[in-house]
């Protein structure tokens, strides 16, 4: 409360900041999380990205790059992609990030899709937007109604078609440039991703959107500038009242 700016990433923050503390509303900025639109672009050789990290050339590849535990969803991306494998054969999942690493792959084996994913570990920072670049799906399953969701953006950076679950704080990043499944279901998860994989009109369509969406609004010159107005508004008062 002795704040004069609090800057809040996500919408929820913003709400729970001024109706649980009783901050003034005048106080509270919205500024969302950004992406370096400058790194994470798409790739014009997607074949030579693909060989460098042992993904098939021809099949289309989901590719999930976080957090493995339940509350970032991968149980249900799992589960949903024992579905989606069921009915699309040409897909691979791409999986990367710690820890759990090994009870994932166990449970990739009790669903028997260990040979349609793959799981990378630990990707360094400077070659996640390579390795992002190669997928043609950017999942973002993470089942939290408060929490932000920073993958999607490097998603929609890399122009890939961008999947999340229905929720307040997702469709205030990806708006209408993604396609989104019903909260935590993993049957839903699976009809959304088939729709990203057997309509290649709509990939294409949300490709084209997802990029342009990324770089009009969460580069990060723009969030910079955002936040240098706020500072310049800050002194400006300050200065007024002196």
């Amino acid at each position: 409360k002795q704040a004069d700016i609090i800057i809040a990433s996500n919408i929820r923050s913003a709400q729970l900041i001024k109706r649980d503390f009783g901050i003034n509303r005048e106080k509270v900025s919205l500024i969302g999380d950004s992406c370096n639109t400058e790194e994470y672009t798409p790739t014009k050789n997607k074949e030579a990205g693909r060989e460098k990290y042992g993904l098939p050339l021809e099949k289309k590849v989901v590719v999930f790059l976080g957090v493995l535990s339940k509350y970032q969803g991968i149980d249900c991306l799992l589960e949903a992609a024992a579905i989606v494998v069921e009915q699309y054969r040409d897909v691979f999942f791409a999986i990367a990030g710690f820890p759990n690493i090994d009870y994932y792959k166990k449970l990739t084996e009790t669903l028997g899709i260990s040979d349609s994913v793959k799981f990378y570990g630990r990707i360094p920072y400077l070659d996640a937007p390579e390795f992002l670049a190669c997928a043609d799906i950017g999942v973002g399953p993470k089942i939290s109604l408060t929490e932000g969701n920073q993958k999607l953006y490097a998603y929609m950076s890399c122009g890939l078609v961008t999947v999340a679950f229905e929720s307040q704080i997702n469709r205030a990043i990806i708006s209408d440039a993604g396609l989104y499944a019903d909260f935590g279901s993993a049957s839903s998860l699976a009809e959304t991703l088939l729709t990203a994989l057997k309509d290649e009109c709509i990939a294409q369509d949300l490709r084209i959107k997802a990029r342009e969406h990324a770089l009009k609004n969460f580069s990060w010159l723009i969030t910079a500038k955002e936040i240098e107005n706020l500072y310049m508004a800050l002194i400006s008062d300050n200065s007024c009242h002196k």
